[in-house]
């Protein structure tokens, strides 16, 4: 009798691990099969305005003596408009214009207006965004009475806090790259122009 309540009892405790191994692997699939929820998907749109003061890390003038400018211009300031469009949940492609400005210890007046092209990849995205970008366009710079219109590059590592689903808070850092090329006569007025950004963002999620 002994052995047929131990069999019994054996019986029940193998019926009940099966039972709930069962339920486990259904479990498990339905999670594996659920859609990954992103902030992002295609065609989001982001809105952003940027404000940040312009550094002058240096300026490199091959023919120049010392070729290397590195305490001729004063702390300016920058401000952006920036656009982009999501082409999956990870990466966008967008624009950006804005205005910047400094000056010499001279009081000379340095303008720069870029319209670059950008695209983005977000490393994270969630409550708290890490997107690195490189852009890249025209650049019009104007210094006294000298006035160059040529190329620009700007890499950029940005974070961003998302108050809520529409808007977000943060900050962008970016350098710059602005080479100014003269050729034949005038080849000795070649330069090379790097700026640091430091910009505080607002932006609007559509």
């Amino acid at each position: 009798m002994k052995k047929l309540i131990y069999i019994f009892v054996f019986f029940l405790l193998i019926t009940a691990a099966i039972g709930v191994s069962a339920q486990e692997q259904s479990v498990t699939e339905e999670i594996s099969h659920e859609t990954p929820s992103y902030r992002y998907d295609l065609g989001d749109q982001i809105y952003s305005l940027s404000a940040a003061p312009l550094i002058n890390l240096f300026i490199w003038s091959p023919e120049a003596t010392p070729p290397i400018d590195t305490g001729s211009m004063k702390l300016g300031g920058y401000v952006s408009l920036g656009w982009e469009a999501f082409l999956n949940h990870k990466s966008s492609v967008g624009v950006e214009l804005g205005y910047g400005f400094a000056r010499s210890l001279d009081t000379s007046l340095y303008i720069s207006i870029p319209a670059l092209a950008k695209v983005s990849y977000y490393l994270f995205e969630g409550n708290v965004d890490l997107p690195v970008s490189f852009a890249a366009g025209g650049v019009y710079s104007s210094y006294d009475d000298q006035h160059y219109f040529g190329v620009m590059v700007k890499p950029e590592v940005s974070v961003y806090w998302n108050i809520n689903d529409e808007w977000g808070v943060g900050l962008r850092t970016a350098y710059w790259f602005i080479p100014e090329l003269y050729f034949g006569d005038s080849s000795s007025k070649t330069s090379y122009a790097n700026f640091l950004t430091i910009q505080a963002t607002v932006k609007y999620t559509q």
